[in-house]
């Protein structure tokens, strides 16, 4: 796939890194918030308040001919615990999950550093 397909596919990304040999990586990522039912309980809220986050990043390493080479995708969920009462009963998050493509068995960095 090249720049333009990925870009017509997932619109503009949120950054970009170019690096001197013009290989380059965009990042894309998404982050939502959903309040937990106990919030819209007046006395429960102050006491056991909090939301679930989901957090989603993609990031793909083109090359100087701008074709995605590698990538690898990271989704974390956590709970965020806001009550007086729950916030040390939860823990603050869950291991975060992470995909890479199956041909790399290398990692996404390329080891350039960015200009």
């Amino acid at each position: 796939m090249t720049k333009a397909d990925i870009k017509d596919w997932l619109g503009n990304t949120q950054n970009e890194i170019r690096f001197a040999s013009g290989a380059e990586v965009w990042i894309y990522s998404y982050r939502e918030s959903t309040p937990s039912l106990l919030n819209f309980y007046r006395n429960a809220s102050v006491l056991l308040g909090g939301q679930e986050n989901d957090s989603k990043e993609l990031v793909i390493l083109f090359d100087r001919e701008g074709t995605a080479r590698k990538w690898r995708f990271n989704e974390t969920q956590d709970q965020e615990p806001t009550g007086v009462l729950n916030r040390k009963m939860f823990p603050r998050s869950e291991p975060a999950r992470s995909q890479d493509n199956p041909g790399d068995r290398t990692g996404a960095g390329s080891g350039e550093r960015p200009r």
